[in-house]
């Protein structure tokens, strides 16, 4: 199948930048594309409409090989609309202030999947007909035209409508925002597009925008194979592994978790050591576990960085594992046996957790299971080098609330049910250094199903006496248990573990005056004693 997209967008007069944001991305057989106007009565409406078309076009790479093109659709718009009602209620304190209309589409062979929600429209054009096949959700009535009744990020249930059709050679699907079919009508959209039109052709037609107009055109330019050209191969789960065992160009030699579904292989063609990591055994009955390992796979494949192992996807597999780079080092739960990390080595962790951390906020994602476990230790000392394991925990950020990961890493909050969010990543990253640098837990180990109550922390120099009392500062303030008094983003810690002069102390509301201040505990104590003897001068008197 041939296709061919363009896209333009301009401001409306008058404006510095536009409210409206469109993507499109071809992942493998399927090609995606959205199109969304921020609500123009929410506070970062605009940012919604970035947010909405890159998550939904990025959340297509992690598509579970379980899932049909349309469900696809329809969960990732969804998960999309949650985590901006969740953000939208952490930075603002109500839903709706991260809002935006959406229209997209997934075409795969020869049928094309849509989805909309609010007044961005999609149309088909065939043989000069434009032909709607979005729902427009607007108010009835005179004069209501701009009040949407549904859109993305307005409400935690949101009902998109669903449409499917089937391509033929020489289609166009055109998909664009109020700004274009207000001024314009159906007549004058199909006479810009004409025979060699595109969507800066339609967008120029309106001259001078009142709106942000916004289009994308797809050319479809050759005849579609038949749809089930673009499925993907089903997840392959083995049902036994064994040593010496030969699978997808490696041999297995020994494994690495209780389950044995990670193991140690030797590559055939080189002899490298590599991790083979596979799907549980369960999954070969359960649809939902099938979906969580596919997923698994795709992040991997899609979170290649300095951060994390290098992965493969075995030649010739037929989609039942992924390989990692094997490093021949401990983990930090391992080296913690021996001693507590070194103070530098503390600062050098922290450093790269919330670099880490940042990586992966870029993608609208969270690691999930922050812990000594998943983090290998390279090099210590001064050279301390480290890496990050587990992407079968990564999860999206403010996705639906869950008590998924290590109860002694999660968040208070989350406990209440609060989603992932940077606060609660911080929390984990701070367990991580608390203990790294003490070997001891802040609040004590929380048991799984147990619903903690979070006191006061332990002070780490009390467990560790080589630490900087800057140090202390940093850890406390990463676990406090409020989550307004922890650090409200990566990038603030980040920069106190490379600025230690700019660091302020920090204490537990409770902490006594003589502990957080102690020179102004002793002059107050001076000056109270002062107070009385002059007292008992004047009453000799």
């Amino acid at each position: 199948m041939g296709l061919h997209v363009t896209s333009h967008s301009v401001p409306g007069t008058g404006r510095a930048r536009s409210d409206d944001a469109c993507a499109h991305r071809q992942h493998g057989d399927v090609l995606v594309a959205a199109v969304a106007d921020g609500v123009g009565s929410a506070r970062a409406g605009g940012e919604a409409a970035i947010r909405a078309t890159r998550r939904l076009v990025d959340n297509f790479e992690t598509r579970p090989s379980a899932w049909s093109i349309e469900r696809a659709l329809l969960e990732f718009t969804q998960q999309v609309n949650r985590q901006l009602c969740e953000e939208a209620v952490h930075r603002y304190g109500s839903e709706g202030a991260l809002a935006c209309t959406l229209a997209a589409v997934a075409i795969a062979g020869d049928m094309m999947w849509g989805v909309n929600l609010g007044d961005t429209e999609v149309f088909l054009l065939r043989g000069g007909e434009l032909r709607p096949l979005s729902e427009k959700h607007v108010l009835a009535g005179p004069g209501n035209a701009h009040v949407i009744t549904h859109g993305l990020g307005l409400e935690a249930n949101a009902s998109p409508h669903l449409f499917s059709w089937r391509l033929a050679a020489g289609d166009r699907v055109v998909i664009c925002t109020d700004g274009i079919t207000r001024p314009l009508n159906r007549e004058r959209i199909v006479a810009q597009l004409g025979r060699h039109g595109d969507a800066t052709t339609l967008v120029r037609a309106v001259a001078t925008p009142d709106d942000d107009a916004t289009a994308l055109v797809i050319d479809i330019v050759s005849a579609p194979a038949a749809a089930g050209a673009a499925a993907r191969p089903a997840l392959h789960v083995p049902e036994t592994l064994h040593a010496n065992q030969d699978w997808a160009g490696h041999t297995l030699l020994r494994p690495l978790d209780p389950d044995s579904r990670v193991w140690l292989a030797r590559r055939l063609a080189d002899g490298a050591n590599r991790v083979l990591k596979f799907a549980p055994s369960d999954a070969r009955h359960d649809e939902r576990l099938r979906a969580l390992f596919s997923t698994e796979i795709a992040q991997a494949r899609r979170l290649q960085s300095s951060w994390f192992p290098a992965v493969e996807i075995p030649a010739g597999d037929p989609v039942s594992c992924y390989s990692l780079e094997y490093f021949a080092a401990p983990t930090l739960r391992e080296c913690l046996k021996d001693r507590p990390l070194a103070a530098e080595e503390v600062i050098a962790l922290g450093r790269f957790l919330a670099e880490a951390a940042q990586f992966l906020l870029a993608h609208d994602l969270v690691h999930g299971d922050l812990k000594p476990e998943n983090i290998l230790v390279l090099n210590r000392g001064t050279a301390a080098e480290f890496l990050l394991l587990d992407f079968g925990s990564v999860a999206p950020l403010f996705a639906p609330p869950s008590r998924a990961g290590t109860p002694s890493y999660i968040a208070p909050e989350r406990f209440q049910g609060a989603p992932h969010s940077e606060r609660t990543e911080i929390f984990g990253i701070g367990v991580t250094l608390f203990e790294a640098a003490t070997r001891a837990y802040p609040y004590g180990e929380i048991e799984r199903f147990q619903n903690p109550r979070f006191g006061t922390p332990r002070r780490p120099v009390r467990l560790n006496a080589a630490l900087p009392e800057w140090l202390e500062a940093v850890l406390l303030r990463s676990v406090a248990a409020d989550p307004q008094r922890r650090y409200q983003n990566y990038s603030e810690l980040g920069y106190d573990l490379l600025h230690p002069d700019k660091v302020e102390p920090f204490f537990a509301p409770d902490t006594p005056l003589f502990e957080r201040n102690p020179l102004l505990f002793w002059q107050l104590l001076a000056a109270l004693l002062a107070a009385l003897n002059l007292l008992q001068l004047f009453l000799r008197k």
